[in-house]
């Protein structure tokens, strides 16, 4: 089963959780680190990739679990923005500014200062006969 159509769906999605996964963290009260914010996207990228066997999916594996460490580092990132006493854009402002990059639909994300770019289309819905 697919969760998400296209890369742009998965993106916008990982922005608005982080988003409230940070904003949650913080209102409990629970800290982060610069040191964080590097081991656990490395972490979550081995654990999806390696351990949960990811690159048995060959492209969309890679893709995955490299879009789970993106949506760690962002967790972290906007944590360390709230404990630092900055303020959050709203998840309705995510998914705008997300969808506002119209490169022949493809989606441009940063990966060790590198930029990528992903064809809307890495995940394809099954077709039903």
């Amino acid at each position: 089963h697919y969760s998400f159509s296209t890369m742009e769906e998965h993106m916008v999605q990982n922005e608005r959780f982080s988003t409230i996964v940070a904003e949650s963290y913080h209102q409990a009260g629970k800290k982060t680190s610069y040191l964080k914010l590097l081991i656990n996207p490395a972490w979550a990228f081995l654990y999806g990739y390696i351990i949960r066997k990811g690159f048995m999916g060959g492209k969309q594996g890679l893709v995955i679990a490299v879009n789970q460490a993106r949506y760690t580092f962002q967790k972290h990132r906007k944590l360390l923005q709230l404990q630092s006493g900055a303020v959050l854009a709203n998840a309705s402002d995510i998914q705008t500014a997300a969808y506002a990059d119209g490169l022949s639909g493809n989606i441009r994300t940063h990966i060790r200062g590198k930029e990528k770019t992903y064809v809307r289309n890495v995940f394809r819905r099954r077709k039903t006969a």
